[in-house]
Order: C-alpha cells, then sequence, then structure tokens
C-alpha cells in the first residue's frame, strides 16, 4: 500500500552499507527499527514481535479493544511522572534554599532592624563634623559678630561704617555729586548690621551635645557595620536586603507550590491506578478468550497436546499498567508452561506464530509476514490444514513463504525460485519469479523429485484446485 515506506540496503563487496527509507539516507539501527514494524519473520531460528515479551501485553490489548483504556493509563502515567519530576526539581532548589534560610532570615532582621535611609550616612557624617567642632564654630562665629557690631579694643566694622558715613554727611553739604556713593554706603551700613545680626543667632544656636554625637556616632558604626557584611554603600546594603527577602519569599512559595503538586501527584496517582486495575480486570478475561482460540488453532495444526496459557503478574504501576503479561506454552503432556522463546523445535515454533496470526490477523498492524520452513516435521493432513491457514491468513496480509511441501506451496499467488549457484570463485545467489509452467515443473519436482508425466498432471490439478477454489 501507499501508506508504507519503501526500505533499501545496498551492501557493497568492501562490507560497506547504505541504508535509505523512502529514498532519505538513514543508519542501520533505524532501519531495522521501521523493518521490525513492517516485517515479521518466523522461522527455525527467527522469531520477533511475538516472542518479545514486552510486545505480549500490546498484543492482548489490540486484541480485546483495550488500548484506548491502556492509552488513558498511559497519559496518567505519563502526567504522573511529569508531576514527580517538577516535584523533584523544586525539592532540590528547595533544599538549597532552606540551608540558606536561618542565615537569610537574620540577614533580613539584621538590615530591617537598621531602618536605614540612602542619604542617611552624609547627613550624620556633616552633624558629627558640627557638633566635634562646636567650640571652634562658638568662637569664630562671636569674633565675627564682635567684629562686625561689638567691637571690644578698638571699634567695630560697623562702628568704623557709621563714622564714615557722617564724613560723607559733611561732604554732601558742600558737593551733592557723590550722593550715591553715600546712599552706597549707607545701604552697606544696614547690610553689615543685619549679618552681623545673623551671626550672633548662628553663634547662639551652636550646641554643645556630647550625648547627641555619641548617638552619632553609634549610628555610623551600626552603618559601617552593615557595610562590612553586605556593601559598600549603604544602597547596596539595602539591594542586599531586597534580595534576601525575594529568597525568603521563594522558599515559602516553593514549599506551597511542593505541597500541592505532592496533591495532584497523589490525585493523579490514585486516578492512574483505578484506570490500570480496570485495564488489568479486563485483561483477564480478554486473556482467557484468547486463550480459548489459540488452543483452538493449534489443536487443529496436530498439536493436540499442547497448552497455551497467558500469564498476568501484577507489577509497579506503569505506563502499560499494572501488569506483566507474557505468552506461555507447553508442547508435551506433563512438560510446564514456559516461554515462547524456549520452544525447542522450529516447526513448533512456526506453527505457534501461524496460530497466534491467525486469531491475531484482524488487531495484528504488521503488514509483511515471513515463515520460514513452517512445514518442517509436518505432512500429509497437518500440511494441508497449515497450507489453508496460511492461505486464509493471507486476505488480511502480505505472505511470504519458504516451503518444501507442495500442498503448501500450490496455495501461493506467486512463486519465486531461490537458486545457490557458484560462478568462478564466487558464490551467487539469484531469485527468479517463475512463470506458470515453471511453477507446475517445480510442484511436481517438490512431489517426487522429478518432473514426471504424472507429477506435472498432479502437480497442474493442485494449482487448479486453488484457483478454482
Amino acid at each position: 500500500p501507499e501508506e508504507y515506506p519503501t526500505l533499501h540496503r545496498q551492501v557493497s563487496k568492501s562490507g560497506r552499507s547504505r541504508s535509505n527509507i523512502n529514498g532519505n539516507v538513514v543508519n542501520l539501527n533505524q532501519l531495522k527499527l521501521i523493518g521490525d514494524l513492517l516485517v515479521d519473520i518466523h522461522g527455525q531460528h527467527q522469531h520477533q514481535s511475538l516472542f518479545r515479551k514486552e510486545l505480549h501485553h500490546q498484543i492482548l490489548d489490540d486484541f480485546g479493544g483495550l488500548t484506548p483504556l491502556r492509552q488513558q493509563v498511559a497519559n496518567q502515567y505519563e502526567e504522573l511522572l511529569r508531576l514527580k519530576r517538577q516535584i523533584a526539581k523544586l525539592s532540590q532548589s528547595y533544599q538549597q534554599l532552606e540551608s540558606e534560610k536561618e542565615l537569610l532570615a537574620f540577614q533580613v532582621e539584621d538590615i530591617k532592624t537598621a531602618e536605614l535611609e540612602v542619604e542617611e550616612e552624609d547627613r550624620l557624617q556633616n552633624e558629627r563634623k558640627r557638633l566635634d567642632n562646636a567650640q571652634q564654630l562658638y568662637e569664630l562665629s562671636d569674633e565675627i559678630y564682635n567684629g562686625l557690631y561689638r567691637g571690644q579694643m578698638e571699634s567695630s566694622a560697623l562702628d568704623t561704617l557709621k563714622g564714615l558715613s557722617k564724613s560723607f554727611s559733611k561732604l554732601l553739604t558742600i558737593d551733592d555729586s557723590i550722593e550715591e556713593t553715600s546712599q552706597r554706603l549707607e545701604s552697606a551700613l544696614y547690610e553689615i548690621e543685619d549679618l552681623a545680626h545673623e551671626v550672633r543667632n548662628y553663634r547662639d544656636r551652636v550646641e554643645f551635645l556630647p550625648g547627641e554625637l555619641d548617638k552619632i556616632e553609634d549610628r555610623l558604626g551600626t552603618i559601617n557595620r552593615l557595610k562590612q557584611k553586605y556593601g559598600a554603600t549603604i544602597q547596596q546594603i539595602l539591594d542586599h536586603y531586597q534580595i534576601a527577602v525575594e529568597k525568603l519569599e521563594k522558599i515559602e512559595l516553593s514549599s506551597g507550590q511542593i505541597q500541592d503538586l505532592q496533591g495532584q501527584s497523589e490525585t493523579t496517582q490514585k486516578l492512574a491506578l483505578d484506570w490500570a486495575q480496570e485495564l488489568s480486570t479486563q485483561r483477564k478475561t480478554i486473556a482467557r478468550k484468547l486463550e480459548r482460540l489459540i488452543q483452538k488453532e493449534l489443536h487443529t495444526l496436530s498439536m493436540e497436546k499442547s497448552q497455551f496459557r497467558i500469564a498476568q503478574r501484577q507489577i509497579a504501576l506503569g505506563s502499560s499498567g499494572i501488569d506483566e503479561i507474557e505468552f506461555l506454552i507447553s508442547t508435551n503432556v506433563g512438560s510446564e508452561l514456559k516461554s515462547l522463546t524456549q520452544i525447542a523445535s522450529g516447526g513448533e515454533i512456526s506453527r505457534v506464530m501461524l496460530a497466534l496470526k491467525s486469531v491475531l490477523a484482524q488487531t495484528d498492524l504488521i503488514p509483511t509476514l515471513v515463515f520460514d520452513e513452517i512445514d518442517a516435521g509436518i505432512g500429509g493432513h497437518t500440511a494441508n490444514v497449515v497450507g489453508q491457514k496460511l492461505k486464509d491468513l493471507s486476505q488480511f496480509r502480505q505472505l511470504i513463504c519458504i516451503t518444501h511441501l507442495p500442498q503448501i506451496a500450490c496455495l501461493a499467488d506467486k512463486h519465486f525460485r531461490v537458486e545457490k549457484k557458484i560462478v568462478g570463485n564466487q558464490t551467487l545467489i539469484s531469485a527468479k519469479e517463475l512463470t506458470m509452467d515453471e511453477r507446475i515443473k517445480e510442484i511436481a519436482r517438490m512431489q517426487g523429485g522429478r518432473d514426471t508425466q504424472t507429477a506435472i498432471a498432479h502437480a497442474k490439478e493442485l494449482l487448479k484446485d486453488q484457483s478454482t477454489g
């Protein structure tokens, strides 16, 4: 069909190979992976999907129509894993932060208690300088005031200017052109008097407060201590405080998130287990039905003494549920049930595979089946039954069968003869599609080893019966 890809592999004489799918180059592992989904090979030494125990639950579910239910389990399980990964990630981060929690809490409280202000340090430095030099400030301002307003030993600046003002008044009586200059002197007189009053007020405000100076020293000591621990400036200290607060908030938030996720995880796990339990219950019913059908098929293939069972063991919850499913078989009376892989006879392997494939034909998705010498160890009526089973199965799947029995070969739609020849120093293998005449001769040869007239007539009759049947 068009929806199936085309696989191609070319092997050179040097042993190097080149693989592609639909013309796109792939590696050998990729080619094998896709090939396993398209072709199932069954023979004396080869087995694929039905011998892989990890696929048995899928085969059982597909047969019983339980795939949607298994998908529900898988969805819930994947969600559970996602939640657990998220919890693990948050828990790891939480544990790292939790180890810092006590230190962070101390740092936050240490900085918070200080109640720092960004411009505080400069203001305190200026205040300390002022208080530390109060005596000098008082003396200097008093000296300025006395020099401007209240001269002691000599006249003050104000007294000097007043005397000069009187001299200007006398000048004006003689020459009034200097009146503007006299007015400027008068203004300077008022300005100096006002300046003297301001200096006096400043001098009177100078405080001698040793207790206040101690407070400032203590406050600056606190700031310096915090700077040594958290940053070179008050702004850096406050930035450190904000980071510590955010980390503490993250710790609390992570704790809450973990609790919420754990609650979601428990709910999801319960839901997944409920779905898985329902799937397990239905699997038991479907397993008994499949056992009966396969048992019946085995009996028709002359394996009357065989017993087929489906083991269902409970395991931990996984994407496929809580069951480990395994197909078991016993081919002889008194023999214990064993895994399919432990069947010794190649003929038995192929017939078991044929029985399984016959029952699972509608649900098995692999489109091409290869049976290698399925006729080993059988003949007569059993060979006819096996041939008919293969014919019936070919209505649903493409079958390639390697056989030595004419009863089976005559049922095929096409025949290919595979030959091995030695040419020079090389061994060559060829496969050739046979014409109708060649098919008749080949089936005649398979019956008796020679293409006699009787054998050819019998071969024609076999092919005719199958074409009309």
